[in-house]
């Protein structure tokens, strides 16, 4: 996934001498603010809506992965598609599909749940273990795998610096989730659901205006930090 971000500046630190660049994710109220020297930019990921919220960070130049093979090859194609288990034997556990397709030592895919996916993945596999991550502004995803001798997967998954899970796999042609669909159900069809808002123009409008009258509506419930979100009503 590559990120178009225009809101960038850059200059000399006064307290360091040294110059600095701020990027700005404006739309998930994060940035990144680091020192550049030699064609590395070292500094933090910053969450403005989370108390003290930092998480450090190395960009070099010229890179174009994000993994390092350190001259191991992969002695496992984890191509193909994985029934999931998050946090397996505790009463959070919930299901996912592992999508991964693997061309030598370089993977991509995500993980897909009942409420979406964990974006675009991509990382590397070294002998048996696997790492992949994806960033977007508003997530810092990291998932390690190892494959065990039954061919399963165990691994853990990161989401900043807070969050942590383990997870287990195993390759099936058919994995499954449970019905997205099924998550929300109308309470009560005898309540009319009725809200108004201001619209585009700042005219306030309601669903339940003539204009409206016998046309289905779509109603999404979305936030405001989520990309997926975002991506879903580009989409609509």
């Amino acid at each position: 996934e590559r990120i178009k971000v225009t809101d960038i500046r850059f200059g000399i630190d006064l307290k360091t001498a040294k110059d600095t660049i701020t990027i700005n994710f404006p739309v998930y109220d994060s940035y990144i603010k680091g020192l550049y020297e030699n064609g590395v930019i070292e500094g933090n990921w910053f969450v403005n809506y989370k108390d003290d919220y930092a998480i450090p960070f190395i960009a070099r130049h010229g890179k174009d992965k994000r993994f390092e093979s350190f001259g191991k090859s992969a002695e496992t194609d984890l191509t193909g598609n994985w029934a999931v288990t998050f946090e397996p034997g505790t009463k959070d556990a919930y299901p996912a599909i592992g999508e991964f397709k693997q061309e030598g030592n370089t993977i991509s895919g995500t993980f897909l749940t009942e409420t979406g996916d964990y974006r675009y993945l991509d990382g590397i596999v070294r002998n048996n273990k696997a790492l992949l991550s994806c960033f977007d502004g508003s997530h810092a995803f990291l998932f390690e795998a190892k494959q065990m001798e039954d061919q399963s997967l165990v691994g853990s998954f990161r989401s900043g610096s807070h969050y942590k899970s383990n997870w287990i796999a195993t390759k099936t042609q058919d994995p499954s989730i449970g019905d997205p669909f099924g998550l929300t159900e109308i309470v009560s069809d005898s309540d009319v659901l009725d809200f108004s808002f201001e619209n585009s123009e700042s005219k306030m409008i309601s669903i339940n205006d003539d204009q409206y009258k016998d046309k289905i509506k779509l109603v999404m419930i979305m936030g405001t930090w989520c990309p997926n979100c975002r991506d879903e009503m580009i989409y609509i």
